[in-house]
């Protein structure tokens, strides 16, 4: 497994650049930072306000160079449409220095064609169930939600969080 994390500007030790505006231009620059690794099988994962980046990247790839994710993993977050029509999330809950993000609208597409999972930390009562499972209207892939102990930030995690990303990787068609 090969991790490419991401340091997109306006956050974190590029937070001297501007951010890029609106949303659509971020998740082509992404995308187009990414196309070099994508000969091989691959999965996104995103946190937070990061779960929509991942969502957006994976259906641009997906519909404009026709390579579909190994699985897409997402964290800590409400469904696109219910973060921008229905500001299901708590505003206190959302990283507004996350570039590009205060332009996110979400706009419905075809389905993702490969496996989603949603993970939530337990306790996490600023995302109801129900927002969890709106997920699954978003892939046609096998769907389902994990829960694991602790805030991702301070957890020192017990490993659940790589158990199960590790476990839904190795599902992964390599051929």
């Amino acid at each position: 497994i090969e991790v490419c994390a991401l340091q997109l500007p306006g956050s974190g030790t590029r937070h001297d650049e501007p951010p890029i505006q609106p949303w659509e231009p971020l998740v082509e620059a992404v995308a187009e930072q990414l196309l070099d690794y994508l000969d091989r099988p691959f999965a996104f994962f995103g946190y937070g306000s990061g779960s929509l980046l991942a969502y957006e990247v994976a259906h641009f790839v997906q519909s404009r160079f026709h390579l579909p994710p190994g699985h897409l993993f997402v964290m800590g977050a409400a469904a696109p449409g219910l973060v921008s029509n229905q500001k299901a999330i708590d505003q206190e809950t959302l990283d507004h220095s996350d570039p590009g993000f205060d332009s996110y609208v979400f706009t419905p597409k075809p389905p993702l064609e490969c496996p989603l999972s949603v993970i939530i930390d337990e306790g996490n009562e600023q995302i109801e169930p129900s927002e969890l499972q709106d997920w699954s209207t978003l892939s046609e892939g096998d769907f389902r939600v994990e829960s694991r102990v602790g805030p991702f930030e301070t957890s020192g995690d017990d490993g659940r969080l790589l158990d199960t990303v590790r476990q839904q990787l190795q599902k992964i068609d390599v051929s």
